[in-house]
């Protein structure tokens, strides 16, 4: 009701009281002009409540349509991630604040995991990308030839481990930005668990570890969590402890060029049985089948495991689901190999990257959106959701990093480092990048029954198809 209605009535209500009184002069006039006095008043405090209502839900309106305007009147950037990416809370909240600072507005195309790659090749072979692509695969996955070129001043500043997987093997222009945190992958261990085993950490090789788990399972613990129900956490196994047995003479060339198949390399089918050989041995959890990545954290922070293999990214999970039992967590290197010549720490790429479509509409925008990206304002809130080893030296500010990465930096400084034997590089090349071949389900298949040497069988006749279609020489 408006402020003039509200007026209207109360004048005629004075008016009606008026001509009450002339015709009535009983005590009956004065009850009704009573009743009449109440009504007038009841009405009154209404109306000011409907009024005073009725202006505050106008200001929300009006508060509502400017927020609309000032969204409106902004440039838009599209962004397409996968939802294993686009899921965490730190990766959406940098990129909010990038767009924040740069004053744009972003629209996210999140897709499945397991729908991600296919749609993004299909989107690149269409010309019909988003502006900016945000991903943890490899180049050799994705359409490159359609990401614009980078040149922001970071450029100079990657790091050595991750720089050569920025660069686009079409043009060797820089056409990813690397974000994530360079990733270690290896052992988590619970410290108590291995206090009261009597072992030390770090183990020099495989028939060391094989006595570290008698010693584990003689205090009643499970040696080894294994979370075989899904196909990306055994393989950790293997992705940390199998890059140095392919570093033997020119063993990786002859894998590329399709002169001799892994099957057939005896020190190759050694190492995956001796991973194999943890379930043989009755050294790992009995429903590894079932078992899942939340399952092998808790397994790992209440001690009902000395071992985990994970990515350095868990530590993070277990902060926060398991805050009182975090710091009796650390990571270790994965003593697969036979040698202690052999050991070494996993040190991988950049996992998460960033790239612009070089048919984006905001083709400049976007790169600029790329640069914000690359600052101390935006990665801070990312490594502090999620920390890690930062993919640039030199940046003029720091990042927080796990005391994980601390621990495995530490390693490092006696040990080699060297990415998993799909992204290590061999002779300056990440050679073996192309050939992934479904790896993750052939090491889960062992798990559920298959030998080490038929487990490689299958891998080589996956990457053999890819590397046909692909056309690669000798296949």
């Amino acid at each position: 009701m408006s402020r003039q209605t509200w007026y209207t009535n109360l004048t005629n209500k004075k008016g009606e009281m008026i001509m009450l009184k002339k015709l009535c002069k009983n005590i009956t006039s004065s009850i009704l002009l009573g009743a009449i006095t109440l009504s007038m008043t009841a009405c009154s405090v209404d109306m000011g409540k409907n009024d005073s209502t009725s202006l505050t839900t106008t200001q929300e309106t009006n508060k509502t349509e400017e927020k609309a305007k000032e969204k409106a009147n902004k440039e838009t950037l599209t962004v397409m991630i996968g939802s294993d990416d686009g899921g965490g809370v730190a990766t959406k909240t940098a990129l909010d604040k990038a767009a924040e600072l740069l004053d744009v507005n972003l629209e996210y195309s999140i897709f499945p995991a397991d729908q991600f790659l296919n749609v993004l090749n299909t989107k690149g072979a269409t010309g019909n990308l988003d502006d900016i692509i945000f991903c943890s695969y490899s180049l050799s996955d994705l359409p490159y030839t359609e990401f614009a070129e980078l040149n922001g001043s970071w450029v100079e500043k990657i790091s050595d481990a991750t720089k050569q997987f920025t660069i686009s093997p079409a043009d060797g222009k820089t056409v990813f930005a690397p974000f994530g945190a360079e990733s270690n992958f290896g052992l988590a261990y619970n410290k108590e668990v291995l206090k009261k085993a009597g072992i030390q950490v770090p183990i020099a090789n495989y028939e060391e570890f094989i006595a570290a788990c008698e010693k584990i399972k003689a205090i009643g613990v499970t040696p080894v969590y294994v979370s075989a129900q899904e196909n990306w956490t055994a393989q950790i196994l293997l992705l940390s402890s199998f890059t140095t047995t392919l570093m033997k003479g020119d063993l990786v060339d002859q894998l590329i060029t399709n002169q001799i198949k892994p099957q057939d390399v005896p020190e190759i089918e050694k190492i995956w049985s001796n991973v194999l050989s943890l379930k043989e041995l009755g050294y790992i959890n009995e429903d590894h089948l079932s078992a899942t990545h939340d399952m092998g954290k808790k397994a790992i922070a209440n001690g009902e495991a000395a071992f985990y293999a994970v990515t350095d990214g868990a530590y993070g999970e277990i902060k926060t689901e398991y805050p009182e039992l975090i710091d009796n967590v650390g990571l270790t290197v994965t003593p697969m190999w036979d040698n202690a010549e052999d050991a070494f720490v996993m040190a991988n790429r950049s996992s998460r990257c960033i790239a612009v479509s070089k048919n984006s509409k905001n083709l400049e925008l976007a790169k600029k959106f790329v640069d914000i990206c690359i600052t101390e304002p935006v990665l801070s809130t990312y490594y502090e959701l999620s920390p890690g080893a930062s993919p640039y030296v030199n940046l003029g500010f720091d990042l927080d990093m796990s005391p994980w990465n601390s621990e495995v930096q530490g390693l490092a400084t006696t040990l080699p480092s060297y990415g998993d034997w799909c992204n290590a590089l061999y002779n300056g090349k990440p050679k073996l990048n192309p050939f992934f071949g479904d790896f993750d389900l052939r090491v889960q298949s062992m798990f559920a029954g298959q030998t080490a040497k038929g487990a490689l069988t299958e891998w080589y006749n996956k990457y053999s198809e890819d590397a046909a279609a692909k056309r690669v020489e000798g296949f």
